[in-house]
C-alpha cells in the first residue's frame, strides 16, 4: 500500500478504492482526525502540565495520546496521497515514523496492566510517576525505535535490490514483515493476555490487596483488549501478505481484495488514536480535575496580569 515499497504483488492504480472504502476514509479524514488531534492533544497537554503529580497509568496513557497525534499526522498524508507526491527517501521516512508510533502506541498499550499490578503487589520498591517519567517515556520511544529499525533497514534493503545484490538473496522485505509481526504483534498480544489476567486476579483479591484508586481496574481491563483488537486486522493482512509473497499462500488472483483488506485494515488501526483516548477520558475520572485545574490557573493567570497591568496604567 505504500509507493515506496517494492514487490508489491499488484500497483495501486490497478486497485481503485472501492465506494464504501472511499466514503469511510474520507470521513476518516474530515470528521475522526481532527477529533483525535483535539482528544490527543487535550490529554497530552493537561497531562504534561501536571507532570509532577500524575500517576504512571496517566504518564502510559500521554505517550499513547503523543503516537496517537503521530498516527493521525501521519493518516493525514495517507489518506491526501502524499506519499504519492514524495520522492522514496520522504515516503520511506514517513513509513518509518508509522511503524515507531504505532510500537509506542501498543507497548504503552501493553505496559499499562504490568505496572498497576507491580504497584499493587510491591508497592515499597514502586517508584512515583515523577521519578519514573523520563525513563518510562525513553523506555517506550527507544524502543519501540529500535525494534522498528530492523525492520526498517530491510525495507530500506528491499528498494536497493537491484544496486545491491545481496540484498535481492535474502528476501528483505518479507524479512522486515516477520520483525513487525514479532516484535508489534506476537510479543504484546501475549503480555496483553497475561497482564489482563493479573489486572482481573487483583480485582478478584481486592480484599488482600490495598487498592488505590481502583475506578483503574476497569479502564486497564479494556484498553489493552481494545488496543490488540483494533490493530489485529492490520497485522493479520501483513501476515496473509508475508505467506502470499513466501508462496505459502497462493492469493495471485485476489491481489486486488487483499490489497483492499489492508487499506480497511490500516483505516481501522489508525482509529485506535482516538478510541483509546476517548476511552481514558471516559473512564479517568481525575483527569477532569486536572482540566478544570488547568482552566483555573489559566483564568487566574489572566486575571493577574489584566490587574498589573491597570496597575501600571
Amino acid at each position: 500500500m505504500w509507493r515506496c515499497l517494492k514487490d508489491q504483488s499488484l500497483p495501486n492504480a490497478s486497485c481503485p478504492w472501492t465506494p464504501a472504502l472511499e466514503i469511510t476514509s474520507k470521513v476518516y479524514m474530515f470528521f475522526f482526525i481532527p477529533l483525535s488531534l483535539t482528544f490527543n492533544i487535550l490529554v497530552f497537554g493537561v497531562n504534561l502540565f501536571h507532570r509532577s503529580s500524575i500517576r504512571m497509568t496517566d504518564i502510559y496513557f500521554t505517550n499513547i495520546a503523543l503516537a496517537g497525534m503521530t498516527l493521525n499526522l501521519v493518516a493525514s498524508g495517507r489518506l491526501l496521497g502524499a506519499e504519492w507526491m514524495l520522492g522514496s527517501a520522504p515516503c520511506l521516512a514517513l513509513f518509518a515514523l508509522f511503524n515507531v508510533s504505532s510500537l509506542a502506541f501498543i507497548y504503552s498499550a501493553t505496559l499499562l496492566g504490568l505496572d498497576y499490578f507491580i504497584e499493587l503487589t510491591l508497592p515499597q520498591t514502586y517508584l512515583s510517576g515523577q521519578y519514573r517519567t523520563h525513563h518510562v517515556c525513553e523506555f517506550i520511544w527507544g524502543g519501540a525505535t529500535l525494534s522498528s529499525l530492523s525492520s526498517l533497514l530491510s525495507y530500506a534493503c528491499s528498494m536497493m535490490a537491484e544496486d545491491i545484490q545481496e540484498c535481492g538473496r535474502l528476501h528483505t522485505q518479507e524479512v522486515g514483515v516477520a520483525i513487525l509481526l514479532f516484535v508489534g504483534f506476537l510479543v504484546p498480544a501475549v503480555t496483553i493476555l497475561y497482564s489482563v489476567g493479573l489486572v482481573y486476579r487483583v480485582g478478584k483479591e481486592a480484599d488482600l490487596l490495598s487498592t488505590p484508586q481502583p475506578s483503574l481496574r476497569p479502564l486497564l481491563l479494556v484498553a489493552g483488549p481494545l488496543t490488540f483488537c483494533l490493530w489485529l486486522p492490520h497485522h493479520g493482512s501483513l501476515l496473509l501478505d508475508l505467506l502470499n509473497s513466501t508462496g505459502f499462500l497462493k492469493l495471485a488472483a485476489k491481489t486486488c481484495l487483499l490489497l483492499q483488506v489492508k487499506r480497511g485494515s490500516e483505516l481501522l488501526a489508525y482509529s485506535s488514536g482516538w478510541a483509546i483516548t476517548l476511552l481514558y477520558l471516559a473512564l479517568r475520572r481525575e483527569f477532569w480535575k486536572r482540566f478544570r485545574d488547568v482552566v483555573a490557573g489559566s483564568r487566574c493567570h489572566l486575571c493577574s496580569s489584566q490587574t498589573t497591568a491597570e496597575a501600571d496604567i
